[in-house]
């Protein structure tokens, strides 16, 4: 994406922000339909970290607001994620009657986590959101219930087989590129596809005035050319978004490439370029090696003995240990 269009992205959103205030302050009763924006519905409702108005960045408000089916954000690492799957959960949960929001992390801390997060900013609001919540509060499950005769479920899942049978007007898939199967044959891809996709089956054909229902939303930093997270990144059914870590405001082209002078190639490319590195042709990359190579002036020894070894080990496992 090239600057010109991200700074109308900024424009944008800055827009709607100031749309909402304008409003606000004028006590116009229209405010309210602005809250069906999740960008605005946490700009009004919830804070962040500082207690501040969470102000959702322009990527994140794109991302958010995207009606296609199925969802897909490519990242660098501490760009918002995590956030942006927190908000667009919790404003679905009360907007959906009898909505059940499923959160798939890599592990079961990282589930507890993310309704943690949800929780924390309930509490930091301004709004008090405690009479709304359900009798089902617990680490991995939140109740609310802002309609009437109406219970909406948000249930935080690490990724195994426990999602099978639920069924869910949204799901939340977190950091799914380092899932990982239970065994050989049962890889995140075959996990994605016999558990959770199905999650949507029934769901998807229901009907709201302004939510896509069923709807699957992904994001994750990526983790090479290869798994589901790889797989997703080529299927059309997909909107595809990619940030890396430098779209988060404040950061610097100095540091980006201070980092990239710390680290192994590899490693940055897909942590904070968030690209889909190919390791194909070996462990060291031509970048690399150019970056790594140095003159030195050598002469041999005359009076030393010098040694000469050879690694013959092979790859069959008879002869692989031995040298």
């Amino acid at each position: 994406m090239n600057q010109q269009k991200i700074e109308e992205l900024k424009k944008r959103t800055q827009q709607k922000y100031d749309f909402y205030e304008k409003l606000r302050n004028e006590k116009n009763e229209d405010v309210v339909v602005l809250l069906r924006d999740p960008t605005i519905f946490a700009y009004a409702m919830l804070k962040d970290e500082e207690e501040n108005p969470l102000k959702l960045y322009y990527y994140q408000d794109l991302i958010i607001n995207d009606k296609k089916s199925h969802v897909q954000f490519c990242a660098g690492r501490q760009v918002g994620k995590t956030t942006l799957l927190c908000v667009k959960a919790l404003h679905h949960a009360l907007t959906v009657k009898n909505a059940t929001v499923l959160i798939v992390s890599r592990s079961e801390p990282q589930a507890i986590f993310v309704l943690d997060k949800i929780k924390e900013m309930m509490m930091r609001s301004d709004i008090s959101f405690k009479e709304l919540i359900g009798e089902v509060e617990n680490r991995m499950e939140l109740h609310l219930m802002p309609f009437e005769k109406s219970v909406s479920k948000i249930i935080c899942l690490p990724a195994t087989e426990r999602g099978r049978g639920y069924s869910a007007t949204l799901l939340l898939l977190d950091e799914i590129a380092y899932w990982e199967g239970a065994n050989k044959d049962e890889d995140s891809s075959n996990l994605y596809r016999k558990i959770y996709e199905p999650t949507i089956s029934a769901t998807k054909q229901w009907k709201h005035n302004y939510l896509k229902m069923g709807q699957i939303m992904v994001c994750s930093t990526p983790n090479g050319q290869q798994g589901i997270f790889w797989e997703m990144w080529n299927d059309q059914r997909f909107s595809h978004f990619h940030f890396n870590w430098l779209a988060k405001p404040g950061r610097t082209l100095e540091e980006y490439e201070a980092l990239k002078n710390s680290m192994p190639l590899l490693v940055f490319e897909s942590e904070y370029a968030a690209e889909f590195v190919s390791s194909a042709g070996g462990f060291i990359t031509q970048e690399e090696y150019e970056r790594s190579e140095k003159n030195y002036m050598l002469m041999l020894p005359k009076e030393q003995i010098l040694y000469l070894g050879g690694d013959f080990a092979g790859e069959d496992t008879k002869t692989r240990d031995t040298d």
